[in-house]
């Protein structure tokens, strides 16, 4: 199959990158240097509606409106986001190559029948790139570079072979073209508007006025010679980090932000097959210092809607030690996911059970350490005959009630002094229901004990543990029954 590639162009990326982190209504642009002055480099529609537009000076800007809130650029992001959409993008395709600053490029000939044809697989990149908070500008082509001048032009575009490439192609204008100013200004002196007006040119005159660069970018659009691009390869694990225009001060206000930072990472995780047991939210404060939120699934997932579920049961029941000013996902422990889990259409009941998903949601209510599933020990003392341990990751169904036999499902207020046998525990008269279990044990761990163990009843039914020492007063140690 012939190679069809589709360029994802990103013509906002500066501002995107920036604001993508927050909602903001009013006027805002980003401003860059040229030598010593400053310049807007992009703006967004409320700052356009107000007639900042882009090539003004911050000055002539700010005396247009004095409320424009300016940003100053900040390319090192903004290649941290086309690595990060490169990284998303791998679920449609496995051959992703970046072409920066603004664009990237997947292969998308062997993914069409996956997706459902073409329009379905592009409207599916359109949808996530705007869930993620990016503008773009889609193009389609047999040729890297025919797809990326595409893209640039601004106008959606589809080629499927050469010749409606070349057709496509022909009146883009010159300015499309990734060549220096003084190259482009040249060429408009001689009267060439679109790539058509060079194609009609003898190629001798174009190289000994313009060099070789012009028609090896023209070569490579139009598919005379080869174009290769290297591939992106995705990190072993998900790293994302992004930043926040202005400092939040409640957990809640982190929603909306962590929310496209589970985007990206669930767009990751397909690319991967896999799911993720474990994720890590880093607060970022100023002065470098940061609070960690950690998540623990009992199965791998990659449901985008459960895991924002757990994300903000744990961002509401969570107090900030001081304002927010980034966010950083982090996921390390990435498992593969079933071939069942793997379906194209993933359901969310078919990825999880019912019961490991409130146990999830659970956990990030109370915390990992508040949820655990006991497991017997071999010890004959009853209170340590038993331990805690994480949820089975690899169970399917509700874990089975231990086998306790006579003894207590747990012990209620351990070594604490009860009341005369006669009155039970504090309830009523009890009865004694079975001889007493003698323990004399764990003299060699510092817990010795040396007693009766005496199961009673009481007249409203309540079954419990009376621990009645050699020496001391006797314990009411637990319920059960």
């Amino acid at each position: 199959m012939s190679d069809l590639w589709l360029a994802v162009h990103l013509p906002q990326l500066p501002l995107d990158s920036l604001m993508r982190g927050r909602h903001h209504h009013g006027p805002l642009a980003i401003y860059d240097h040229q030598g010593p002055q400053q310049w807007i480099h992009s703006a967004n529609p409320a700052a356009r509606h107000v007639a900042i537009e882009p090539g003004m000076r911050v000055t002539a800007a700010l005396g247009v409106c004095h409320e424009l809130e300016l940003l100053p650029r900040e390319p090192v992001r903004e290649r941290a986001a086309l690595a990060g959409i490169a990284d998303w993008s791998f679920q449609f395709s496995d051959r992703i190559a970046l072409s920066p600053p603004h664009t990237v490029l997947l292969e998308i000939g062997g993914s069409l029948r996956l997706f459902g044809g073409h329009s379905r697989l592009c409207a599916a990149v359109a949808n996530g790139m705007s869930e993620l908070g990016y503008r773009s500008h889609l193009a389609t082509a047999p040729t890297p570079l025919g797809a990326e001048l595409l893209a640039w032009a601004g106008k959606p575009a589809t080629a499927f072979d050469r010749i409606q490439l070349t057709r496509l192609l022909h009146p883009l204008p010159l300015t499309t073209l990734p060549l220096a100013p003084l190259a482009l200004e040249r060429l408009a002196a001689l009267g060439l508007v679109n790539l058509g007006d060079c194609l009609r040119l003898p190629r001798n005159g174009l190289t000994r006025r313009f060099g070789t660069e012009l028609l090896l970018i023209l070569d490579r659009a139009f598919g005379h010679i080869d174009d290769p691009r290297p591939r992106h390869v995705p990190p072993a694990r998900f790293e994302h980090t992004l930043w926040l225009p202005s400092a939040a001060t409640a957990a809640t206000a982190l929603q909306f932000a962590a929310q496209r930072l589970l985007l990206e990472l669930t767009g990751f995780l397909r690319g991967r097959g896999a799911g993720v047991t474990a994720i890590t939210l880093h607060l970022h404060h100023a002065r470098a210092s940061q609070e960690t939120l950690q998540l623990t699934l009992v199965a791998p997932s990659r449901d985008q809607a459960h895991l924002l579920t757990l994300l903000k049961e744990r961002l509401e029941h969570h107090t900030l030690a001081a304002a927010v000013e980034g966010l950083t996902l982090l996921a390390e422990q990435i498992a593969p996911l079933s071939q069942q889990d793997q379906a194209l259409f993933q359901t969310v009941e078919t990825e999880t059970p019912g019961w490991q998903r409130w146990l999830e949601r659970l956990t990030a209510h109370l915390g990992c350490q508040a949820v655990y599933s006991p497991a017997l020990v071999a010890d004959h003392r009853p209170l340590r005959a038993w331990c805690p341990l994480p949820p089975n990751p690899t169970a399917t169904t509700p874990p089975a009630a231990l086998p306790t036999g006579h003894r207590p499902v747990w012990l209620l207020r351990p070594n604490t002094p009860s009341p005369p046998l006669e009155q039970g525990i504090g309830l009523a008269n009890v009865a004694l229901l079975q001889p007493p279990e003698r323990i004399e044990s764990g003299w060699w761990d510092g817990d010795e004990q040396r007693g009766e163990w005496r199961v009673v009843a009481t007249t409203n039914g309540i079954h419990g543990w009376i621990y009645q020492p050699d020496q001391g007063p006797a314990q009411g140690v637990g319920l059960f029954g």
